[in-house]
């Protein structure tokens, strides 16, 4: 509650962290991202639509493109959106 931002991929803590008040900045790979992500509307979600998508699959047969397209500048553009927004510095 008392973080600025969470970067987190889709999993139970992403939905702790938004459950407790913080940004998220949410990383979604096989799973789909509409009926998974954090509830609010202060969060930023990062997606690739692949043909591969919502395979849902542990292992991946294709090396995780999914998340291997999400760079960390990506991340950190979305990272720097919800501070903005939210009229935080960093």
């Amino acid at each position: 509650a008392l973080s600025k931002v969470v970067v987190s991929t889709d999993s139970g803590p992403m939905h702790v962290a938004a459950m407790a008040g913080a940004s998220v900045v949410a990383l979604f790979g096989p799973t789909n991202p509409i009926p998974s992500a954090p509830y609010g509307e202060k969060h930023r979600i990062l997606h690739r639509q692949l043909d591969c998508s919502y395979c849902f699959k542990k292992k991946c047969p294709f090396s995780h493109e999914c998340l291997d397209q999400l760079s960390p500048s990506e991340v950190w553009r979305e990272v720097e959106m919800v501070l903005s927004v939210s009229g935080l510095e960093h």
